[in-house]
């Protein structure tokens, strides 16, 4: 026979029924076969985590404007080596769009903030969109600001559920327009999670 102590009598571990047995149940021996018991299924395991870091864009794609100088890898550091772009003409303004792409590793993100540093040729409205997956849309204007040629950086909090896909995906666009020329560059583009 099988000896085996269990914590409560809805769970026995180890045992298959029909078979014969001497279990402790609080303290007291109980002899025979067993007939019947409640298996209490184990915890799920804990979701993968998408590990605490940087995470850096993996392309960019511009709908409106030039690329002087420069690549989606200049947008991961902050070292003044910048992604340049030239605005370029639709009707009567000049105009820089772009859309850059991140993609995480599988798991549960709880905390993701995008962080961005760049500068104008002269004092530019820019509007930075991510890409809403739930509405299958831009998002209203996650942040407008004036930039010029001191630049500026900041950062914004993006909501998991609203801007991740099912594969952990983020589309950022950063839209500029003006009724004159002018260049973007761009020294960071960045995902941080946690």
């Amino acid at each position: 026979m099988n000896d085996i102590k269990i914590a409560t009598e809805d769970y026995v571990e180890g045992l298959s029924l029909g078979e014969p047995a001497s279990v402790l149940v609080d303290g007291k021996d109980i002899n025979g076969v067993v007939t019947e018991f409640n298996m209490v299924p184990p915890e799920p395991p804990e979701p993968d985590i998408v590990p605490p870091g940087d995470y850096l864009c993996s392309g960019i794609e511009v709908t409106k404007g030039t690329i002087v100088s420069g690549t989606h890898e200049n947008l991961h550091v902050t070292d003044q080596n910048y992604l340049a772009i030239q605005s370029a003409p639709t009707g009567n303004y000049q105009y820089v769009d772009f859309e850059t792409h991140f993609n995480l590793p599988n798991g549960k993100v709880d905390k993701l903030t995008l962080q961005f540093s760049g500068k104008y040729s002269a004092l530019r409205g820019q509007t930075l969109y991510a890409f809403n997956w739930v509405t299958g849309k831009w998002s209203q204007s996650l942040k407008y600001a004036s930039i010029g040629k001191a630049g500026l950086y900041f950062s914004v909090s993006l909501n998991p559920a609203v801007y991740l896909d099912a594969e952990n995906r983020v589309k950022i666009r950063i839209y500029v327009y003006s009724s004159a020329a002018f260049a973007g560059y761009y020294d960071l583009l960045r995902l941080k999670v946690g």
